[in-house]
């Protein structure tokens, strides 16, 4: 038995579900650039964010529509100039066009004279991941490079590319579908330049 009255009065704004629930949203100078990332917990019909910059769109990124499930999302702003401070902010944009704006940060960009020569190895997301993830490097000249997953034997388990690139920035993904959970190496070389990262893999 429903003893309860049921309004026919609509839903007030506090009422409604979020079109995110946002985890983080950070903002860090890193190599003359800014690197902007963020985490949602859970998605409801997010259309896709917009990024902005001194509250100008700088960028739109797609959304996961509606999810349960934890997603990962990063961007580089290089349009940058060293010594000056930037605010950045995030929104989401429903598909009904529903716009829900983040509180801003602040990064002040460095000098470029501590940027590697060679090979940087700029981010690594998200980590940890299950299945797929993804590496970004940059090369300051046309290199050959190494791109292999390591296990924490020692052991290689995958090789991701092997050969020539460009000068430039870069990204490469990789499928761990068929891999056991645990902690994995990613070995990056280029050059005379190495560098690992940690990553780990949860199913």
């Amino acid at each position: 038995i429903i003893s309860e009255t049921l309004s026919s009065e609509p839903l007030s704004s506090s009422d409604l579900a979020l079109p995110i629930e946002l985890k983080y949203f950070t903002a860090e100078a890193k190599n003359g650039a800014a690197e902007i990332c963020w985490e949602t917990a859970s998605e409801t019909e997010n259309s896709h964010f917009l990024l902005f910059r001194d509250d100008e769109v700088l960028a739109r990124i797609p959304g996961h529509g509606t999810s349960t499930e934890p997603h990962c999302y990063a961007y580089t702003d290089r349009q940058v100039e060293a010594g000056k401070v930037y605010a950045y902010a995030l929104a989401d944009v429903s598909f009904g066009g529903e716009i829900t704006r983040h509180a801003s940060v602040n990064v002040e960009i460095g000098s470029n004279a501590d940027v590697l020569k060679d090979f940087v190895l700029e981010k690594v997301y998200p980590n940890p991941f299950n299945p797929r993830i993804t590496a970004v490097y940059r090369l300051a000249e046309d290199s050959g490079i190494e791109l292999s997953i390591y296990n924490t034997s020692g052991e290689r388990v995958a090789e991701l590319f092997r050969g020539d690139k460009r000068a430039g920035t870069h990204e490469i993904s990789w499928n761990a579908s068929g891999m056991a959970s645990g902690v994995y190496i990613l070995n990056m070389r280029a050059g005379k330049t190495l560098q690992c990262r940690k990553i780990v893999l949860m199913k």
